[in-house]
């Protein structure tokens, strides 16, 4: 609708969004092109938008900046000696990568198992613990026990303490010859606290060098008696002052029937040592026997020279 005061004539172009005005009142035509206005206002509001979004990145990264350099002012750098698991450590200040040193391996509990007890004649009896060591690098190089024995109704009948090892990777098998009991045990229990068991680790080649082998093992039994009879040798490169070797019966189902133990001393590197233990008593149901021979790598006066005098525990 035109203005009557101004007697303002309208035309629609060809363009639907664009209308030319002509103004008898201000003396001289004049042209109001709406779509450019419109264009241009777009164009406006765009331009005041990114600028506004510059100024903002800039100003975030200057905050960004100034928080960074107050941190770096007042953190350290993470370094491989702060006691902190930072940066690229695998472990607290250990990684191959970050600290060129590798981390330690997580040592795990010893595992024991229930003892079994064995029947060796009147009021007599064997009990025969057993620890297995699943770390290949660990040792237990002290564990303080206590063993107990009690009966059907928990009655303690005996009670031993005493302290062994366990070897990287190895069981260690511990028997008590228990006599004049004043009752039939029913229970025995190996007991140790996490405190009680001193670790010491290993190198893998220094456990790998300690090695033993039995071989012609015989095994005989009668009504009376049994008898194991084999050569233990020595492939290690170490001459060592003692070998605990201890020889356990099975039945034709894989049950542990009896057990002895026998030690051998001055065993030198590539030596052969026969050895024999006897049972004197029947082993009811044993058909088989196995030796198993094991030392204390972690005690230094085990360690004997060539010439006489106590060595050194290799790879500690």
């Amino acid at each position: 609708m035109c203005s009557r005061r101004f007697a303002i004539a309208c035309r629609t172009i060809a363009s639907p969004s664009s209308v030319s005005l002509w103004g008898a009142a201000v003396g001289a035509p004049f042209r109001y092109d709406f779509a450019a206005v419109t264009i241009l206002s777009y164009n406006v509001r765009v331009n005041r938008l990114a600028k506004q979004l510059i100024i903002g990145g800039v100003f975030l990264a200057i905050i960004a900046g100034f928080v960074w350099l107050v941190y770096r002012a007042f953190v350290p750098a993470p370094t491989c000696s702060d006691g902190i698991q930072n940066a690229k450590e695998e472990g607290v200040d250990c990684g191959a990568l970050a600290c060129g040193v590798l981390c330690p391996v997580p040592v795990k509990p010893l595992v024991n198992a229930e003892p079994v007890i064995f029947n060796t004649g009147p009021s007599n009896y064997d009990v025969l613990a057993h620890l297995e060591n699943p770390n290949a690098t660990y040792g237990a190089s002290r564990v303080d026990y206590v063993l107990t024995v009690t009966d059907a109704q928990d009655k303690e009948l005996a009670v031993r303490r005493g302290t062994t090892y366990v070897n990287p990777a190895q069981p260690r098998y511990l028997l008590f010859a228990l006599s004049g009991l004043a009752g039939v045990p029913a229970k025995g229990a190996l007991v140790f606290a996490p405190t009680d068991v001193t670790w010491a680790a290993l190198s893998v080649e220094a456990a790998g060098d300690v090695q033993f082998a039995v071989r012609g093992d015989q095994f005989t039994t009668s009504s009376t008696s049994a008898r194991f009879e084999a050569t233990v040798g020595n492939l290690s490169k170490f001459n060592f002052d003692t070998l605990d070797i201890t020889v356990l019966a099975y039945d034709s189902t894989g049950k542990i029937v009896g057990a002895n133990t026998t030690i051998q001393r001055t065993v030198v590197s590539g030596e052969q040592r026969g050895f024999q233990v006897q049972w004197p008593f029947p082993l009811p149901g044993a058909v088989r026997a196995q030796a198993i021979v094991t030392t204390n790598v972690f005690a230094n006066d085990n360690f004997i020279r060539t010439y006489g005098a106590p060595g050194s525990v290799p790879g500690l």
